[in-house]
């Protein structure tokens, strides 16, 4: 009992002693130092508050939890006996959750007790208006307009909008305001959070909450820039352009990782028998990853000593050498370095349907697509010279949707739109089916003849022809093609037996056998080798105007005939020649494919099976 009281006052004094708020540029906390076996352990007094549950305590508490879980529930077990059933805690009662074994002497003012240590507290406004929530049962007669109006105002004005907002934040599940039930549990806002300077920031002209402040801290909107943030968000929201000043090289690798950077304020590390350890993130920013990894960047060296304060508190970080004022490709090039046995990549490959896809970049990162999906994506970076060297937009939308993201950067250049194409562009609205001429293939001979007529050649079917054949001349039926050099090409279906086409060549007609049995594209290849027409089979084009070792490149299953080549004999020739090539596609391929082949001065037609 007596050390219960002792254990009662010392949490009462700690919280009188040092309180702290939820942010600030850094903050003092006091912890406990109790012994346990010989050794001393660095303790977080902890009163339970309502709806705590024990492992929602443990699960972020501390190097030995994280180290070694059996053996921190047998020291919590020793340094709380009073907690018989640890699945069984109440509001009101006192903990001490043990964090960290201490070497003698490690921390000032260890020997008596209780030491204090200063940090920085970097809770995200989303974390604090979240702390502010009071559970609250829907009695009969309650409405939300009225709850919400109680502490932020007359109903229509902007404060109760805002209020509304932060309501709908913070309660996902009621989805009709205007339909609620006695007994439900909702949450209320504190309205108290209205006199925070960073309140007015986090919302838009018409009252809505700009959700990316949400993640934001505090020390990251600047008081005096209140309103400029608000009107710039809202810029960005509306247009995707961002006008004031430009992003640095280091958010946007932050932004790309998911992480978030920390270039304001500073962190302050207590070292043994020695004034703390001060950085200063305006000189070393740091990177913070969702795994709570760090990158300190830094123009000049940290000292060992103090290089060992931070690791002492973060034990998974990294010094990444750099100068504050480096190009965007020396600064990517060294995080994302940093990154290469696990995230980072330079090429990707997939087939669809056909066409196969080969997407080749400066720097590819893998990255989650969204909140609670599952499904990954993948970022390509590449530094390009100018805009003519970006990926078309059809492209990129094609690409997209096997979860790629093209980001096409121009060097160095700050403040400017980028290429990012998931951001910026919507998908064609126009239906580019139009701009394909299907060939239909029912069947084989039908598909000979659809075939020539389409690439403007004279076909004529079951044409009478007549060659002399063992001493008498033989009447027999063919089709007919006239050639670019004037000649005629015999079509034969497996009409002529024996050696009648040996003695229809010997008269100097060219004849071609196509059989039943062919597949379309060696229908194709026949007529084109017969016709004497040059082509490419499975052409490759590469999708940006740039070198190919950071560009993307498609095969696609078909013949690429340059209309040079083509001396059509009919009126048809003229309207094929207003485009410089004609592919035949032998695969299907989606409309925003036949829409960057047709922005390449390219004639499609497509096989129909």
């Amino acid at each position: 009992m007596i050390r219960l009281l002792i254990l009662s006052l010392m949490i009462f004094l700690l919280c009188i002693i040092a309180p702290f708020p939820a942010y600030s540029n850094f903050s003092y906390k006091s912890y406990v130092v109790q012994l346990d076996r010989g050794t001393d352990i660095l303790c977080d007094p902890y009163i339970v508050q309502k709806n705590d549950w024990v492992h929602k305590l443990f699960k972020q508490k501390g190097e030995i939890a994280y180290k070694n879980f059996q053996e921190f529930l047998s020291i919590f077990k020793r340094m709380n006996p009073h907690i018989h059933n640890i699945n069984k805690i109440h509001p009101g009662q006192q903990l001490f959750i043990p964090l960290k074994k201490l070497e003698p002497g490690a921390m000032p003012g260890q020997s008596s007790g209780i030491v204090t240590i200063p940090f920085i507290t970097i809770s995200s406004i989303e974390d604090i208006v979240k702390a502010s929530l009071a559970e609250y049962k829907i009695k009969k007669g309650d409405c939300i307009s009225k709850l919400v109006a109680q502490g932020y105002g007359l109903y229509g004005t902007g404060s109760y909008i805002k209020g509304v907002a932060l309501f709908k934040l913070t309660n996902p599940n009621v989805n009709n305001l205007h339909n609620i039930y006695p007994g439900q549990i909702i949450y209320m806002p504190d309205p108290s959070i209205q006199k925070e300077q960073w309140y007015r920031s986090i919302f838009d002209n018409s009252g809505n909450i700009i959700r990316k402040l949400l993640s934001m801290t505090p020390l990251e909107i600047s008081t005096d820039r209140s309103e400029s943030l608000t009107s710039e968000k809202t810029q960005i929201n509306n247009s995707g352009n961002k006008k004031n000043e430009p992003v640095s090289f280091f958010q946007e690798a932050a932004n790309i990782l998911d992480a978030r950077l920390l270039n304001n304020g500073a962190y302050y590390f207590p070292r043994q028998r020695e004034e703390d350890f001060q950085l200063d993130l305006s000189r070393f920013p740091i990177m913070e990853f969702k795994d709570k990894s760090r990158i300190i960047f830094s123009e000049g060296n940290i000292k060992k000593s103090d290089l060992k304060a931070i690791k002492a508190f973060w034990e998974n970080v990294k010094i990444l050498p750099i100068r504050r004022k480096a190009s965007r490709e020396e600064i990517f090039d060294s995080i994302f370095s940093s990154f290469q046995k696990d995230t980072s990549k330079n090429q990707l490959s997939f087939s669809d349907k056909g066409v196969k896809i080969k997407v080749s970049a400066r720097w590819i990162i893998d990255k989650s697509s969204s909140a609670g999906n599952k499904s990954r994506s993948s970022v390509c970076m590449t530094l390009i010279n100018s805009r003519n060297e970006q990926t078309p937009d059809s492209i990129c939308r094609y690409l997209e949707r096997h979860n790629i993201i093209i980001k096409d950067m121009l060097r160095d250049k700050k403040g400017k739109r980028e290429k990012s194409k998931k951001e910026s562009k919507k998908p064609a609205k126009k239906n580019h089916a139009q701009d394909v001429t299907g060939i239909n293939a029912s069947n084989y001979k039908a598909f000979v003849n659809n075939l020539l007529a389409t690439l403007g050649y004279n076909y004529a079917q079951s044409v009478s022809i007549s060659f002399p054949y063992a001493g008498i001349q033989v009447e027999a039926m063919s089709n007919l093609v006239s050639k670019s050099d004037g000649k005629m090409l015999l079509v034969d279906f497996g009409d002529l037996y024996g050696d009648a086409i040996f003695t229809i060549k010997k008269t100097g007609l060219d004849v071609i056998c196509i059989k039943e049995e062919y597949d379309f594209p060696a229908i194709i290849e026949k007529l084109l080798d017969a016709l004497n027409v040059s082509y490419v089979k499975d052409p490759m084009f590469f999708a940006a105007k740039r070198p190919d070792n950071y560009n993307t490149s498609l095969t696609i299953s078909g013949f690429l005939i340059a209309n040079t080549d083509l001396s059509i004999l009919s009126e048809h020739s003229k309207q094929l020649t207003k485009k410089s090539k004609t592919l035949i596609a032998t695969a299907p391929l989606h409309n925003d494919i036949v829409q960057f082949l047709t922005e390449q001065d390219i004639r499609l037609l497509m096989v129909n099976d």
